[in-house]
């Protein structure tokens, strides 16, 4: 794995702002940290936002195909010809500032350039790795939302919970007011502590994070509702809790969740949606900085079926290395290194569905392999990455 330089500053991102000319807006700004299920709390905040008649940006990472899918306004992807004139102008600005810019850092700043020329009213921003010195904690946010946060990015973020907890506490504002999800007694204690050392108010709650951001803007009169909280069908996210029925084969559900919180809420899913009764086959794949063998722990059921594979990319986890060390007592546990192989090896078996997880790398390698992309959005994807790769990428943070 290629050793990168994490930022212990938001010097280099505060001067590629001021260098595209994007300056602070009237927009509501709401920042999203946590381990995992942050995108689906973005996408559905920002969709319950947009139905109170705001304008409303979300900027989501990583994407499954395309770049574009990290910006959206309304629900709606920034165009290719936007998206190339804001690229262009972002890379113009980092030229001009002397330290490397990250990918993250250059695909940041087009997000708020972008909900900029396009007057958003509210933003919701997601954070990449971390918080404290990630690239969206340039924005003075009117609220923080905190997913479960677990160990995870240790190599970048410190090599403990506490220290993972520490660096997402500092999307904290000074008087600024933020909402958790339930945390383990020692997350909750180091929020805790950086909201009274900030003077910033946290709340922790077991309702839905979106929901209960809404009744925060409209409680503080940052946010007017006519009536209850919007009621509407939300829109799926691609590879989350995404279900594909082929037209032969057992149905697959696709969710690119790596952390054993994000196993139990699939698992929960599962035993929701179906009777469980029969083989369950899953297909797992992890990159190597993830906990693969919490998140095996959690389907370790004589039901199970676990195939290891590859993801794609070179941050991908060696399976075979992953199956000597998490020994499973109870699931079968085997290994097929190609994820062409091994979808197909599953999909012949009587299993009453399959399960693809553990990496949204997986989980987009497995929508192309079955030909959920066409000729033309695979063409799209492989340009719009290319304008974020090079020596810059290589340099710094993780895609």
């Amino acid at each position: 794995m290629r050793r990168r330089e994490y930022p212990h500053s938001l010097a280099t991102m505060r001067a590629l702002r001021a260098a595209t000319g994007e300056s602070r807006r009237n927009a509501l700004e709401i920042v999203v940290t946590g381990s995992s299920g942050k995108s689906s709390l973005s996408h559905r905040l920002a969709t319950l936002l947009q139905a109170t008649g705001l304008r409303c940006g979300c900027y989501l990472s990583p994407h499954l195909h395309s770049f574009r899918e990290r910006f959206l306004l309304n629900g709606q992807r920034i165009d290719l010809p936007a998206f190339c004139e804001g690229a262009a102008l972002v890379a113009a600005a980092a030229d001009k500032i002397p330290a490397t810019v990250s990918s993250f850092e250059r695909s940041t700043a087009l997000t708020l350039w972008w909900f900029q020329q396009r007057e958003a009213q509210t933003v919701v921003l997601e954070t990449g790795i971390g918080g404290r010195f990630d690239a969206v904690n340039v924005v003075d946010n009117c609220l923080a939302l905190f997913t479960r946060i677990e160990e995870e990015h240790t190599q970048w973020l410190g090599g403990d919970l506490a220290s993972v907890a520490w660096h997402k506490a500092g999307i904290l504002k000074p008087g600024g007011h933020a909402i958790s999800a339930p945390q383990t007694p020692e997350v909750a204690a180091i929020l805790q502590e950086e909201a009274g050392r900030v003077g910033a108010e946290l709340q922790f709650t077991d309702l839905d994070l979106a929901d209960a951001a809404l009744v925060n803007l409209a409680d503080r009169g940052l946010l007017h509702l006519t009536s209850d909280l919007p009621k509407m069908p939300l829109p799926a996210l691609p590879g989350r809790l995404e279900t594909v029925t082929p037209a032969c084969g057992p149905p697959l559900l696709i969710d690119g969740g790596h952390t054993a919180e994000a196993a139990r809420h699939l698992r929960k899913y599962i035993e929701r949606e179906s009777d469980f009764g029969g083989e369950l086959r899953l297909i797992a794949a992890f990159l190597a900085d993830k906990d693969a063998c919490a998140w095996l722990k959690v389907f370790d059921d004589p039901r199970c079926h676990i195939t290891l594979t590859r993801a794609p990319g070179h941050r991908a986890a060696d399976p075979q290395r992953i199956s000597a060390a998490c020994r499973l007592a109870r699931a079968r546990l085997d290994v097929v290194p190609d994820v062409g192989d091994a979808l197909r090896l599953a999909r012949q078996g009587d299993a009453q569905a399959v399960v693809v997880s553990g990496s949204l790398r997986l989980a987009a390698h497995v929508r192309e392999l079955l030909g959920l992309l066409s000729e033309e959005e695979l063409a799209e994807a492989r340009l719009t990455a290319s304008v974020f790769r090079g020596a810059a990428y290589l340099s710094r943070l993780p895609d």
